[in-house]
């Protein structure tokens, strides 16, 4: 698998993706695409609020509000970490939980880890479930249109036909209640990760009384000369690709997904530390070995991590000044959870420009507004940018409703009528077809095409609408084509 993107494959009317970090331009065209083909109707991504601050600072992006729901999630003093897509259908499931973020780099060009897991093996389906409750239980977090779009989206995996059979083989792990490292198999381990503390403290406390090896990318490591005096092993490989991956295991089972050799990702909670998820497999006969592309590295990794951990870097000042907050589009404007008197922007021709002040979470506008922005911002009294996607609630809950396209569907949308007219009027051509039949027995077959009423006759015969070929649709006489000029009521 080249990306975890490439799960997406069948029928879903659903799709919940989480992520760290996320690059909006490459998720609406390349992603969306993807999910579109799915016939997804229902998207919503979760984000890191700094990482999404970030992220729409980007100016091209196009269908954030409007084709899929944006908002951040904010559980703790840590990053909002995991990696999950949910694709759910009417009767079918699909759970793809990764190392992978939302990010050109993440889906193409990095070494990541992915664990997929379908509704149609019994193994799989407690965790399919647990993962559904653990989306559902962010929405305590999140804005009301969001809420509501993860409760559609989760709902049918209640009452999918098939019974959910706790049958051990795999494992839904996150850490709201309690840290990753208690999930994490027994006995000797063996763990990969790109990051790690530099001291290499969750590294000793995880060797416990076990024998720990840790893989590392030894071009890219950063550590202290502490890590690598730890107690336990230190193995340098050099791998195919840059290092993303996250995995810890035994002889017996094997745990992959978002968090790292780090205090933050494995011993604290999400109200402590970071939000994490991982996936645990019991690995048997027929399970495959773990065998990451790796080589031997001979080189003083040691040397070069140091040095690297040694390097300044950029300051997390403008990293963290950068937030995001909720706003939305309804009839009487724009709404947004902003303080009395909070200065909004928006985006013109040459740069950002004032907008309005905030009222009772309401926009004042300076001018009359001509049209809603997509994108607007505001500087808090501390002096935080924060960034808003102003989403069409209304519009985005349409699209969640509407169902895949079909001749009888887009009739529906197209005329007046309802689906139980369209079903009569088709058994009325039904019939219409079966009395040409009686008509023409005579007749021999022909597979010219009926001739068609001229304008000016004063009527037509059922032969003028019957399709040249089985399965066409009915053709459509000149008398009516001309006279009312293709009108969908006529």
């Amino acid at each position: 698998m080249r990306s975890p993107l490439e799960a997406i494959d069948g029928e879903y009317r659903h799709a919940l993706f989480t992520t760290y970090s996320i690059s909006l331009p490459f998720f609406e065209h390349w992603v969306l695409p993807i999910l579109g083909r799915s016939n997804v109707r229902n998207v919503v991504v979760l984000a890191d609020k700094y990482q999404l601050g970030t992220a729409l600072q980007d100016p091209d992006v196009r269908r954030a509000g409007t084709a899929y729901h944006l908002a951040a999630v904010d559980l703790g003093p840590g990053a909002f970490h995991p990696k999950i897509m949910l694709l759910v259908g009417e009767t079918s499931a699909r759970l793809v939980v990764s190392s992978a973020n939302q990010t050109v780099s993440g889906q193409l060009r990095n070494l990541e880890i992915a664990t997929v897991l379908d509704w149609s093996i019994t193994e799989h389906r407690g965790a399919i479930t647990d993962a559904a409750q653990f989306l559902n239980r962010l929405t305590d977090y999140l804005p009301d249109h969001v809420t509501e779009a993860i409760a559609a989206a989760t709902a049918p995996i209640a009452d999918f036909p098939d019974p959910i059979e706790q049958t051990p083989g795999a494992r839904f792990i996150h850490n709201l209640d309690e840290d990753i490292a208690r999930s994490l198999p027994s006995g000797d381990l063996t763990a990969v990760a790109p990051f790690v503390d530099q001291d290499g403290r969750a590294a000793a406390r995880l060797s416990g009384d076990r024998h720990l090896t840790v893989w590392v990318d030894a071009e890219r490591i950063e550590a202290s000369a502490q890590f690598f005096d730890g107690p336990f092993t230190v193995e340098p490989q050099r791998f195919s690709l840059p290092l993303h991956g996250k995995a810890y295991w035994s002889a017996e089972e094997v745990v992959a997904g978002s968090p790292n050799l780090s205090e933050a990702g494995l011993y604290r909670t999400a109200s402590t530390g970071n939000c994490e998820a991982a996936i645990s497999i019991l690995l048997g006969t027929t399970s495959p070995a773990i065998a990451p592309p790796v080589e031997k590295w001979d080189g003083d990794v040691r040397a070069d991590a140091v040095a690297r951990a040694s390097q300044a870097h950029p300051s997390d000042t403008e990293h963290t000044a950068l937030g995001v907050f909720v706003a939305w589009e309804d009839e009487e404007g724009i709404g947004a959870d902003l303080a009395d008197g909070a200065v909004v922007e928006r985006q013109g021709d040459t740069g950002w420009i004032r907008f309005g002040t905030i009222l009772s979470q309401r926009l004042v506008p300076d001018n009359e507004l001509t049209y809603f922005p997509r994108l607007i911002r505001t500087v808090t009294h501390d002096g935080r940018l924060l960034h808003a996607v102003v989403h069409r609630i209304a519009e985005l809950r349409i699209r969640r409703l509407r169902r895949p396209s079909s001749r009888a569907s887009e009739s529906v949308t197209q005329l007046p009528l309802d689906i139980e007219t369209v079903k009569a009027l088709e058994g009325v051509l039904s019939e219409l077809y079966t009395l040409t039949e009686l008509m023409n027995e005579d007749t021999a077959p022909s597979d010219s095409p009926a001739s068609a009423l001229t304008p000016g006759s004063e009527e037509a015969s059922l032969g003028d609408w019957r399709p040249a070929h089985p399965g066409d649709e009915p053709r459509i006489p000149a008398l009516y084509r001309t006279a009312w000029n293709g009108d969908p009521d006529a």
